[in-house]
Order: C-alpha cells, then structure tokens, then sequence
C-alpha cells in the first residue's frame, strides 16, 4: 500500500470517529459505541445496495486534497490522544481534533462536510471508487 493509500485508509477511519464521536459522547458513548458506529457506517449500503451518487473528478480531486489535509491534521491529536492522562482530557483533545479536521475540510476549496461524508461513506462501500481516488491521488503526487 503505498503513501497515500496508508493516508487515505487512516483519514477514512478517523474521519468516522470525528465526526461520529460527538454524537456519541453525548449519548454517553463508550468505546464498544464508537467502534459499533465505525463497523456500521463502513456496512451501510444503500438501500438498493448500489452507491446512489456519482462524483465528478472535481469533487473527488476535493476530497483527496482533503483527505490528505485531514490526515496530516490528526497526526499530532493521535499523539496527544495516547498521552491523555484522563478521560476529560481525551475528551477535550478529541473535540479539539473534530473542530481542526471539520475546519480543514470547510477549508478545502470546493468541499464541504457534506460532501466529504458523502464521498468517504461511498469509498468505504465502493473499492472501486477507492481505487480511482488512489490513482487520482497518485496522479497528483
């Protein structure tokens, strides 16, 4: 797996878990819930079991830049999350990277969080869609 593939993979993973940990600590989420939401969202196909939208090569170009954005973004949070002396504290530092990484993406020209979930739900599902955002990625670097 190259560079960008590791980088992609982990943005798409903790993607799940930013934007899905809030609701889940509201809710008085616990591990086992944040990991059944991230099995869930990767499962949840459509419900004709096809990817119901198509994205241009400009949105996906988007997402990469976005993606990449995210991933070298999170970087030091994970380290701060591993370090964390209590559970506020992880807390705190999990919010503090949800806030970077939507403001990342917010911050990408021609993306929005819609959008980034839209396109990371249906990579998640699609391995071909995977595939031509790895390529298209390549292609960039």
């Amino acid at each position: 797996m190259n560079s960008f593939a590791r980088t992609l993979a982990a943005s798409l993973a903790a993607g799940v878990l930013v934007l899905a940990a809030p609701a889940l600590a509201a809710a008085g989420g616990t591990a086992e819930r944040v990991q059944t939401a991230q099995s869930s969202s990767q499962q949840a196909p459509q419900a004709n079991g096809e990817i119901e939208k198509d994205f241009s090569d400009e949105t996906l170009n988007a997402f990469i830049a976005a993606a990449e954005a995210v991933g070298q973004k999170l970087i030091g949070y994970r380290e701060q999350m591993q370090n964390a002396g209590s559970q506020e504290e992880a807390a705190s530092i999990q919010q503090a990277a949800r806030q970077a990484a939507l403001e990342t993406i917010e911050a990408t020209p021609g993306m929005d969080i819609e959008t980034y979930k839209e396109v990371s739900q249906a990579a998640r599902q699609d391995p071909d869609l995977m595939q031509k955002l790895q390529q298209m990625a390549s292609a960039q670097q």
